[in-house]
């Protein structure tokens, strides 16, 4: 998700042992992340892929062009890239970074040596792509297998639970660097707060209670209006065609 729990009830003035909303507020995160990445345009095959995730993209390049765009940008690793036609890339030979293509990682921009194979669906990229949601590493904080945090400019991701105060570049049996991840704009994760604060604190003219919300979406929230500010920031993030 685009922001955690404990910064919603941090922003809401609800302490860490309140969980009588837990399940309320990671309700509204859910949704909230889909939608900012659904502003943004970051959406693959129905599901968003602003946050790191595995993509299988299927691009149709025009005539001549030799650039295309990956929309779960920015890219982590690629696995594969075909070009086919009729939609034949199960049999078709992968081409070679460096020789048939290069890749941009940071802007998710694939430029081919020559250029793509122009028609419908003819290019499918295979990658891992998306932003982590990496937050400062603080001394003294607790953190689980998964976490990831930000040290001296480096995302960190935790391999082994830890509280301990030892800074992850001089820990390695709880951490290890992440040089390919891009940590979540702190734009981006302020506006996941300040949304799911709003939609939070309107849950009931939004159907939603402190009660009953195990697996609960909120279907109001399509038809709310995002802040105007939260519209902005994700504006700066759009897909780029």
């Amino acid at each position: 998700m685009l922001a955690t729990r404990q910064q919603i009830k941090d922003r809401l003035g609800v302490g860490a042992a309140d969980t009588e909303f837990d399940t309320v507020l990671d309700t509204v995160l859910r949704n909230v992340s889909s939608l900012l990445a659904g502003e943004a345009g970051r959406i693959l095959g129905g599901a968003a892929c602003l946050e790191k995730s595995t993509a299988v993209e299927l691009l149709s390049p025009s005539l001549r062009d030799d650039v295309i765009w990956l929309t779960a940008r920015p890219i982590v690793s690629i696995t594969e890239v075909t070009e086919a036609l009729y939609g034949a890339h199960a049999t078709a030979t992968a081409l070679v970074a460096g020789t048939d293509y290069w890749a941009n990682l940071a802007a998710g921009r694939l430029t081919r040596i020559g250029q793509w194979l122009a028609g419908d669906e003819t290019v499918s990229a295979t990658y891992i792509g998306g932003y982590v949601l990496a937050l400062p590493w603080v001394s003294g904080t607790s953190y689980v297998a998964g976490d990831a945090v930000t040290s001296v400019g480096v995302v960190y991701e935790c391999i082994l639970a830890t509280d301990g105060t030892t800074v992850p570049a001089d820990d390695a049996t709880h951490w290890t660097a992440q040089p390919t991840w891009t940590a979540l704009p702190g734009d981006i994760n302020e506006a996941a707060i300040q949304q799911s604060q709003f939609y939070f604190e309107r849950r009931v003219s939004l159907g939603q209670t402190s009660q009953g919300v195990q697996g609960a979406s909120f279907q109001n929230y399509a038809k709310d209006t995002l802040l105007p500010g939260v519209r902005e920031t994700m504006r700066h993030y759009q897909r780029v065609l």
